[in-house]
């Protein structure tokens, strides 16, 4: 947890760990062993996602709380005169970054992910299995914010069976995205027999379709 998940408090710098007299080595190196244990399940997930490999890009996985601007320690505000003294700065800004004010500010607009990892993952902004992760993950790679998410041709309507066809969905994204559902908002289904016909939602002939016109009841959205 301090330190770059350093597990013992031996190897921690006194002075720093005066800071935080109040925490206890032994709920210290439990954080570090779930932190541990948490990075070890998101490797595993995204290998299983790539088939068992490594694919050569960045994976894709959804910030944890340590990503988040929050303190690690709840001794942080009483430790706030610190923030700013040349011995304890760097320590401090890894540890109480909200206490210290070092969080990175995000427009509405920005990409959660790191920019790169957005773009190496472009091919599943519009995939129905990771749409609504990518809408919270990256919406600015996947052109998800408001004011670029709009149809840009006049007949969306009349291809809507090509907004879940994986040969065309990305095209469909660019094109038509409010028409596709792929804008986020409401999660609704437009017909009223769409719950006794919710079979159809994995049948090859009428999946697109009912990925469309029965969003909710087909879990897309």
């Amino acid at each position: 947890m301090f330190g770059g998940k350093v597990s013992t408090c031996s190897q921690r710098n006194t002075y720093f760990f005066y800071l935080f007299a109040a925490t206890s080595c032994a709920a210290d190196d439990a954080a570090t062993q779930a932190a541990a244990s948490s990075d070890a399940a998101a490797t595993e997930a995204n290998t299983a996602r790539a088939g068992g490999s490594d694919s050569g890009t960045n994976a894709l996985v959804p910030l944890s709380n340590e990503d988040e601007c929050v303190d690690k320690n709840p001794e942080c505000p009483k430790s706030a005169r610190y923030c700013n003294d040349a011995f304890f700065y760097e320590f401090m800004k890894e540890n109480c970054k909200k206490t210290c004010g070092e969080c990175e500010l995000r427009s509405e607009c920005d990409d959660v992910l790191p920019s790169q990892v957005c773009e190496d993952n472009y091919d599943y902004c519009y995939d129905p299995v990771y749409l609504n992760l990518m809408r919270q993950q990256c919406r600015k790679t996947c052109l998800f914010c408001p004011e670029f998410c709009y149809d840009t041709i006049e007949n969306c309507a009349s291809s809507l069976i090509y907004c879940y066809d994986p040969l065309y969905r990305n095209i469909m994204g660019f094109r038509c995205p409010i028409s596709c559902k792929f804008c986020g908002g409401t999660c609704k289904d437009e017909l009223a027999n769409c719950a006794q016909n919710k079979h159809l939602c994995s049948n090859s002939t009428h999946k697109n379709f009912m990925s469309v016109r029965c969003s909710k009841t087909c879990g897309v959205c």
